[in-house]
């Protein structure tokens, strides 16, 4: 790939002669006519090359143009397309059946267009569906990985970058090694961190008490409630692991009610006697009410 950089620190694109070959700056020197045919002329305009002009040559080929004629070139070369190729080279698999076989993908971009690695990421997965954490961009095949900011410098048809993945670079077998150590590591250490957690929730659970006030209302005899009773309160502190059942009996005792069948509600709802009470949505100071439990 041939590039070239402008006064202002630019890039420019390199036009060649016919063969293909760079065409270097250089100040003509001299020249000589013979039957009025001038000894250096620019092959596109066929103007003639004067002592002191710049000139944009080719030494092998005899192939001289003028410096507007080069300028020309370069502001056309600046307006045309090329191919970048991205060669992905086969790859294993973490398992067997998961590798990926020897592939190309092509993207058009504008010749000299300012691409960063991310942009040309992005462009690929546009075009061909291969996510983005899935692509790692590499200038050799056996090169480090491009920088997400690096500017990919390509000017030429035929231009290669090589596409990996992250489970595959220079030495693929430790590259897959390394990366299902760090998946464990990884795993281990999210394990650790919620065992962690759940330890400390679980102390400080027993060390929270909730104080509830109880109420039993007033009730009449009916069909359903044997006999009446009075409004009936106390205050019990339990601890925040007690079940529900636990904390009926301690009221139920203390109410002198063990004979009756009486039930928790809390916000118009029946407490299930299983739950601790952490995990209901009681707080301390809460009222919790006890009402007869209705048969079937």
């Amino acid at each position: 790939m041939a590039t070239a950089v402008a006064a202002d620190g630019s890039w420019r694109p390199s036009p060649r002669c016919p063969k293909g070959h760079v065409l270097e700056p250089k100040v003509v020197a001299g020249s000589w006519k013979f039957l009025g045919l001038s000894g250096k002329s620019c092959q596109d305009c066929r103007s003639e090359l004067t002592a002191g002009s710049l000139r944009h040559s080719c030494k092998k080929c005899f192939a001289h143009v003028c410096a507007s004629c080069h300028a020309q070139r370069v502001q056309k070369m600046l307006s045309e397309e090329i191919t970048l190729t991205l060669y992905r080279a086969a790859q294993s698999g973490l398992l067997p059946g998961l590798g990926m076989e020897e592939d190309t993908f092509q993207v058009q971009l504008a010749r000299g267009a300012k691409v960063s690695q991310l942009q040309l990421k992005a462009r690929l997965q546009e075009l061909y569906g291969i996510p983005l954490a899935m692509q790692v961009l590499r200038r050799d095949l056996e090169g480090a990985a491009l920088r997400d900011d690096e500017l990919v410098a390509c000017d030429e048809d035929g231009d290669v970058i090589y596409l990996g993945s992250p489970f595959a670079g220079p030495n693929t077998g430790d590259s897959i090694a390394d990366f299902l150590q760090g998946a464990m590591v990884d795993l281990s250490d999210m394990a650790n961190g919620m065992l962690a957690h759940v330890e400390r929730q679980r102390q400080e659970l027993e060390q929270t008490e909730y104080t509830l006030n109880i109420l039993a209302p007033a009730t009449h005899a009916s069909a359903g409630v044997p006999s009446s009773r009075p409004e009936r309160r106390c205050r019990l502190t339990v601890m925040a692991t007690a079940c529900v059942r636990e904390l009926r009996e301690m009221a139920l005792l203390e109410l002198d009610a063990e004979q009756e069948p009486l039930a928790f509600e809390f916000a118009g709802q029946k407490l299930p006697e299983s739950l601790p009470l952490h995990m209901l949505d009681i707080s301390n100071d809460d009222t919790l009410m006890l009402v007869p439990e209705l048969p079937g």
